[in-house]
């Protein structure tokens, strides 16, 4: 957090010595932006030649990564003598600058000097979670935040009625009094018709109810971000290819071809490839006896044997396999037997430990006094 000093001076003296200046930033001689195609060695051949061009390209290489080059991102070319001397390369509010010396570089990150607030945001659903935030004149980044932090508990999509409420206290960090980027969300509350009141209390780095319990589970609460359950488990259910009455020991979900599918929890592949009616399928083995699968991906991001956490894309959903249409098919296993992905109950992740719960407990105490005050204020108006 920048601290901003303010020391009284007296007016110098007439006859005094100027006071020294801070050296001018040098403009750029050159500069670059990079486009959707474009290649890192392309963009440096249009500002470069010969040996620079080759110093250029292997320091930025090293650091940055030719491939990984981004849409947006930018390069500022700085010549003397008609030799390059720095190079900086932004991407967002961070920079890369390269110094060129000879046949080497040196390098240093730079990051702006924020200014952090702490703000409160309060709001009510109308249509939508995800326009009650635009409304208020919040941003994806605090949205995913917010979702993310109840996702174990409460499904937006499906679960989210107008006339629930929200409230928050958010970090935001901004240059010149614009807002550049979001910090962590300290305390959330999200009351619903449907879901009831959940509250979140950050507490190294993660997040706990009032009584010390991790928000986190061992499954997310669906595989996808956006969808709608199409078909659900069933013991009996017609199979719209087949022509036949058959179980559905699964969960059907709708969503648009290409859509990312999230492994539900961290664990190990233990297939990944093309099974029959389900079409390309990856199943993944959890801890305590827990499988699950994914069935007519359109895309399969992961390979046999290869060890995922939760929420990492797993696959994209398609129609491959005998399907109607794009949507997931979404099983589990318990002891090796299908269960009802809808109602199986998981344990969530480790509580606050015993010999911090006291700590922990102040930070509830003084949490709830600040929000007390804050809603206070609020109500009463200016």
């Amino acid at each position: 957090m920048a601290i901003l000093c303010i020391l009284g001076c007296r007016k110098a003296p007439e006859d005094s010595p100027p006071l020294p200046q801070a050296p001018l930033e040098p403009s750029p001689t050159a500069m670059a932006v990079v486009k959707e195609g474009d290649l890192l060695g392309t963009i440096l051949d249009r500002a470069l030649d010969g040996e620079d061009y080759r110093k250029a390209l292997r320091a930025v290489d090293s650091l940055i990564g030719a491939r990984r080059i981004r849409p947006g991102d930018t390069l500022r070319f700085y010549m003397e003598n008609g030799q390059l001397v720095r190079l900086d390369y932004t991407r967002g509010f961070k920079t890369t600058r390269f110094y060129f010396t000879g046949d080497g570089f040196k390098a240093e990150r730079i990051t702006p000097d924020f200014k952090r607030r702490v703000e409160f945001v309060r709001g009510e659903v109308d249509r939508s979670l995800y326009l009650a935030f635009l409304e208020l004149g919040e941003k994806d980044p605090v949205l995913i935040q917010f979702a993310d932090i109840f996702g174990w508990d409460i499904d937006f999509t499906t679960e989210c009625q107008k006339g629930d409420s929200f409230f928050f206290v958010v970090e935001k960090n901004y240059l010149a009094d614009t807002l550049a980027c979001y910090g962590n969300i300290l305390w959330a509350e999200y009351d619903g018709k449907t879901v009831g009141k959940h509250v979140a209390y950050r507490y190294r780095d993660d997040y706990y109810n009032r009584a010390g319990q991790s928000l986190r589970k061992e499954f997310l609460k669906s595989p996808l971000k956006v969808y709608r359950i199409s078909s659900g488990y069933s013991k009996n259910r017609f199979h719209p290819i087949l022509k036949i009455y058959r179980p559905h020991k699964g969960v059907d979900y709708a969503a648009p071809s290409g859509t990312p599918v999230h492994a539900l929890g961290e664990g190990t592949v233990v297939f990944a490839g093309w099974k029959g009616g389900y079409g390309k399928y990856v199943r993944i083995k959890h801890p305590n006896g827990f499988q699950t699968g994914y069935g007519h991906l359109s895309r399969i991001a992961v390979k046999t044997g290869q060890k995922v956490s939760q929420g990492q894309v797993i696959g994209y959903v398609g129609a491959t396999g005998l399907a109607t249409g794009p949507h997931l098919h979404f099983e589990m296993f318990k002891a090796g037997a299908l269960v009802n992905p809808l109602t199986v109950k998981t344990p969530p992740a480790e509580p606050v430990p015993p010999e911090a719960m006291e700590e922990f407990k102040n930070l509830v105490s003084f949490t709830d006094a600040c929000i007390r005050k804050i809603r206070n204020s609020a109500d009463q108006g200016p």
